[in-house]
């Protein structure tokens, strides 16, 4: 099986099978690495944490802790906020989303009103779920 190699911050080098994960990469630091990390990052751009890493590179273990992590994470719960309200609301319509220091925000459009205060801790359950 093909290998890459792949930097650390520190300039060490180490060596994966071709279809190595950042997880993989984050285990074989510390478990306890493994169990923080929300992505990886190679050459600079956010990878999957389970995504195959392809090619040689310059490798980081992102977690929740980091700006980076924190921007994962609220992008996965956009994403999960979004499913739950299609699945509250099956007419609903998805605008912009965004995400800051202060949280994400989607826009959304239905026909009958705005989802209400009184919809969110449903909405909430289904998110956790």
């Amino acid at each position: 099986m093909a290998e890459i190699s792949l930097q650390f911050p520190d300039g060490n080098q180490k060596q994966f099978d071709e279809n190595a994960t950042a997880k993989d990469v984050a285990q074989s630091i510390a478990i306890s690495l493994a169990k923080k990390a929300v992505a990886g990052k190679l050459d600079g751009k956010l990878v999957d944490l389970n995504a195959p890493l392809k090619h040689d590179g310059k490798i980081e273990i992102v977690t929740a802790n980091s700006e980076d992590g924190l921007n994962v994470l609220r992008q996965s719960v956009a994403l999960l906020t979004k499913v739950a309200l299609k699945q509250s609301f099956p007419e609903i319509e998805f605008g912009e989303e965004t995400g800051d220091e202060n949280g994400f925000y989607i826009d959304t459009d239905k026909a009958d009103g705005q989802v209400s205060a009184d919809s969110l801790p449903a909405i909430a359950d289904k998110v956790q779920a």
